[in-house]
């Protein structure tokens, strides 16, 4: 049991504290002091390990200016603490920005692994920080190159992608490469510091817990636990996967009603909540644009199972459908007709819902209310099983009506 693992981690975190924290421990020390904190709330671990930096100079120095490059992901760990208990000591680290910049090449270049300096200081300064907008740009003119990267590198190279808007098609890419060198255990290496490192980094690009490739990942992850409810009797491991036990998204489900000024498109939705995020995505009636069809062609190559649903009658509005369907089977998506299909209809993942109707009833017209996002388990099941009976009952092959056959000749 989890909370058996907590209880070992405690143990030995009390261990340490009798030793003293060092410059060799203290990695390890924060990942404990978060993993308890999010698991049971205590904080007397954290508060002894500022009281050690307040009384070791040497300590503070160290992690001022020498852990942000050694352990990134400790560091803001340790950051985001001490904003909610001592403030003080957030302002104090988060001094280090001036030193990191002053790292950069002149070409906008860090030493080492760069995206891994440049996540850290996009977390702690965010996108418009000036000082470092080089780094920024040697990023994207770096990324160009992603397949000469190693696996480490691409990691930090989805996470650095992950905050920046304008790379969500870039991210899948990077993901599904990732993915692709998972072994058939479910990890990679069979290290399970890489595997954690990789888990971890594929959530923050977007990729669901529920993605077969994480599932695989966690299994692998759980079968490694010894008897004594840790793993490889390290701090460091056993609170690095807590933390990841902790971070499972919660239950809180919302309905949300869409004015013509809130309402996402379909591409924008899936983009917003789909990509690469999990095993499933149905849509009923989607704008076959190339953004869109680039977005599904992203989201197959990382195992989604797609199906879309299409009215004939829209063959009215796209004289080009039966191409864009041709391309869509060709890599692998499973596309049906129906004309019951009347309604525009994304459900992502069995969790998600967008509906914007094609027909409005006149108070929701009155009102402005063009959509609904719908996130309560049950809604969702419900619009998953009416989509399912609509789906059986489709027809494979298209069949343009005569009429809109009729109207081509005319208009052409």
């Amino acid at each position: 049991m989890i909370s058996e693992s907590v209880k070992w981690l405690e143990a030995r975190l009390g261990e340490e504290v009798s030793r003293g924290v060092s410059q060799s421990s203290i990695s390890d020390f924060i990942y404990g002091c978060y993993a308890i904190y999010l698991h049971s709330g205590n904080l007397t671990p954290l508060m002894f390990l500022i009281d050690a930096l307040s009384r070791d100079y040497s300590l503070w120095i160290y992690v001022s200016l020498d852990l942000p490059l050694k352990d990134p992901q400790a560091f803001l760990y340790l950051y985001e603490f001490l904003q909610d208990v001592n403030p003080e000591y957030a302002r104090k680290l988060n001094s280090i920005g001036g030193d990191l910049s002053s790292l950069m090449l002149p070409n906008g270049r860090f030493p080492g692994i760069h995206e891994k300096l440049l996540y850290l200081a996009l977390r702690l300064y965010g996108l418009e920080d000036v000082r470092f907008k080089p780094a920024i740009k040697y990023f994207r003119d770096r990324i160009l190159k992603v397949e000469t990267l190693n696996l480490e590198e691409k990691l930090w190279v989805l996470r650095v992608a992950s905050m920046l808007k304008d790379l969500k098609l870039f991210k899948i890419e990077v993901a599904s490469r990732i993915i692709e060198e998972q072994d058939g255990e479910g990890s990679w290496g069979r290290d399970l510091n890489l595997t954690i490192n990789i888990v971890e980094g594929l959530i923050e690009g977007g990729i669901s817990f529920k993605h077969s490739s994480i599932g695989k990942a966690l299994k692998w992850v759980m079968e490694k636990k010894l008897e004594n409810n840790s793993w490889e009797n390290s701090i460091l491991l056993t609170s690095r996967i807590l933390i990841l036990y902790r971070k499972t998204p919660s239950s809180i489900r919302r309905t949300r009603i869409l004015t013509s000024s809130t309402t996402p498109s379909i591409t924008e939705y899936i983009s917003n909540t789909m990509l690469g995020t999990g095993s499933e995505l149905i849509i009923e009636n989607p704008p076959l644009t190339e953004e869109f069809k680039n977005i599904i062609k992203a989201l197959k190559r990382i195992g989604v199972e797609i199906r879309i649903l299409l009215d004939p009658l829209f063959m009215n509005v796209n004289p080009s459908m039966e191409e864009d369907i041709n391309y869509l089977r060709s890599i692998g998506v499973n596309v049906r007709f129906s004309e019951y299909a009347k309604t525009s209809l994304v459900i992502t993942d069995g969790e998600r819902l967008l509906l914007i109707p094609s027909i409005h009833r006149e108070d929701m017209l009155r009102e402005g209310i063009v959509g609904i996002a719908v996130e309560d388990a049950e809604n969702v099941e419900y619009a998953k099983r009416e989509f399912l009976k609509i789906w059986e009952k489709a027809k494979e092959e298209l069949t343009i009506p005569e009429w809109i056959k009729r109207a081509r000749t005319v208009n052409t």
